[in-house]
């Protein structure tokens, strides 16, 4: 039973009447703002105008609040998410990334700032993300995956699988023109799946090999009883020793 006015935390709030859409803030109960976009239109119930919105966390401003603010509220969360994640440019250079990412590409985090994407990836992979960027990019797909090898930066170690997760980051005037400032990437290791999905091939494959197999011993020897039943017919019209 709360009015829009108990909730909301800034100067900032939609229009009720008509189409709207705009960044408002937003309070929890614990007193934290929340920057959210807003997307509100109207509809007509029964003769009553009503209103129907669509509120979305703004991730963006969150970023660049929390960088603002040390290593508090979003920074917290981002750094300790166990899913590797990085926030990059359309051209796909690094902008951010928490913990869990530094650690998947074996890196500083520091260091990595600035860097593409795709140096990350085996050669043979890069090509694969690049196309799936570019669609995200112009607007063909909402988001997008793509399954690729990290390179493990180590002599002797082998790549690292992993399915990389694409999708737009756009604040609130962007998102109205329908522009891209970015891309949110969340990457999953998925070397030891992939481990088991080879070893689970193999089994089936053996399990092939052993029916087969059993099912022409069990052909074989069905011959080899006729076989044995003639030879003791044989045995019994003949006496010992007889050539």
């Amino acid at each position: 039973n709360l009015s829009l006015d108990d909730v909301l935390a800034g100067a900032s709030r939609p229009d009720l009447d008509g189409e709207w859409q705009g960044r408002v803030r937003f309070q929890t109960a614990a007193g934290d703002a929340i920057d959210t976009l807003v997307f509100q239109s109207t509809y007509d119930d029964a003769g009553v105008t009503r209103t129907r919105s669509l509120v979305m966390r703004d991730v963006k401003t969150d970023i660049e609040r929390s960088e603002g603010h040390g290593r508090t509220g979003f920074r917290v969360l981002f750094d300790a998410a166990p899913v590797a994640i990085a926030i990059t440019e359309p051209d796909g250079s690094v902008t951010d990334c928490n913990q869990a990412f530094a650690k998947l590409v074996n890196r500083n985090r520091d260091a990595l700032i600035g860097d593409s994407l795709s140096d990350f990836l085996i050669e043979d992979d890069r090509r694969a993300l690049r196309g799936e960027f570019d669609r995200v990019i112009a607007g063909s797909a909402e988001s997008s995956h793509v399954d690729v090898r990290l390179a493990s930066g180590k002599i002797g170690e082998s790549a690292v699988q992993a399915s990389v997760f694409l999708g737009p980051l756009s604040g609130a005037a962007a998102a109205a023109a329908g522009e891209v400032e970015g891309m949110v990437v969340h990457v999953i290791d998925t070397t030891e799946q992939k481990s088991l999905e080879v070893q689970f091939a193999q089994a089936q494959k053996m399990q092939a090999m052993g029916q087969l197999a059993g099912g022409v011993a069990h052909d074989f020897n069905n011959l080899l009883t006729a076989m044995i039943g003639f030879c003791d017919l044989l045995l019994q019209r003949h006496a010992a020793g007889d050539p």
